[in-house]
């Protein structure tokens, strides 16, 4: 990197810290949704091979009660097997309109109605592991809406630098996301509690082949390199998950 190239860099790093940490707003605020308004759990399940089935028939029974449950303010985003990835895993993403207090309501009532305790007890019989994470979604990033077909769904994983957040949500926002079709797009997290620093972004294909090309098609988008040379040294680790959505999921 020569002399020139990193006095660019520090004052692209300079300016998008000066945006995003101002003394009177918090900073995932200015990068995200308002959290009062609007927040993301992601659910990720290790079930036991023996069980996949019964996992399943149990999730195909409930899941869509706890979906359209009125006394819940919580919608399914979607359920995902992971088919590249972790074996065994099963992803579900839920919303909640009405943030932190809508997550609180819906965790109580759910606690207070037996049938969903006991689906929880039976559902546990099945899991080697689970992990819950609280996620804000990005302001550059659209709102996930239900889709119809057979796709294939990624998620791409990535732990960032502490502090590299602002940095990385104004590379997406002002190239990268211009460099890709907006159909292929899902949305994008950060999280806000579970392991921090780190992101989600979700996309959309038809199949493994389509996403082989539109990915290869990013880098004719005379864009791309740059924003690609600019996110790198942003992430410490990153992995990728494709998957299929589960039949109940109200994204396909």
């Amino acid at each position: 990197m020569n002399g020139l190239t990193r006095g660019l860099r520090r004052s692209l790093v300079t300016g998008v810290r000066s945006q995003f940490f101002s003394k009177n707003n918090a900073f995932s605020s200015e990068i995200g949704k308002d959290k009062s308004e609007l927040i993301y759990k992601i659910q990720s399940h290790r079930v036991k091979p023996e069980d996949q089935q019964n996992y399943h028939d149990l999730l195909d029974e409930h899941i869509l009660n706890l979906h359209n449950d009125e006394n819940l303010p919580q919608t399914l985003v979607g359920s995902f097997q992971v088919t590249f990835g972790t074996e065994d895993e099963v992803i579900h993403i839920w919303k909640y309109s009405g943030g932190y207090g809508a997550l609180q309501k819906s965790e109580f009532n759910v606690e207070a109605n037996s049938k969903y305790r006991e689906y929880r007890e039976e559902r546990r019989k099945f899991l080697r592991s689970r992990q819950n994470q609280i996620l804000v979604q990005f302001g550059h990033m659209p709102d996930p809406v239900p889709r119809a077909g057979n796709s294939t769904y990624e998620m791409r994983s990535y732990k960032l630098k502490s502090g590299s957040i602002g940095e990385w949500h104004y590379n997406w926002a002002n190239i990268g996301l211009k460099c890709r079709s907006p159909e292929e797009v899902v949305t994008g997290f950060f999280t806000n509690a579970g392991p921090l620093n780190l992101v989600h972004h979700l996309w959309c294909y038809k199949d493994l082949k389509d996403r082989e090309e539109t990915r290869s098609k990013a880098w004719n988008h005379p864009a791309w390199a740059t924003h690609v040379r600019n996110t790198t040294p942003l992430i410490k680790s990153f992995e990728t998950k494709l998957m299929t959505p589960l039949p109940w999921s109200p994204l396909q």
